[in-house]
């Protein structure tokens, strides 16, 4: 039994190791991506604005 406990217990700390790894990797994405969406968000939030200014100018 105890030989079996060594043996699992270094595969479940790598899977968890690898598990948070791959947690790591899926937040620096988002925190990389996420300030792109934001600009682009707030781009096109200034072109509306223009584009409704524009429609308002020309009436």
């Amino acid at each position: 039994m105890q030989l079996v406990q060594r043996v699992d217990k270094p595969s479940h700390s790598v899977s968890v190791l690898r598990a948070g790894a791959h947690e790591c990797h899926i937040h620096s994405a988002l925190v990389l991506v996420l300030p792109r969406l934001q600009r682009f968000s707030i781009t096109l939030k200034r072109r509306q604005r223009a584009k409704i200014k524009f429609i308002l100018a020309l009436c």
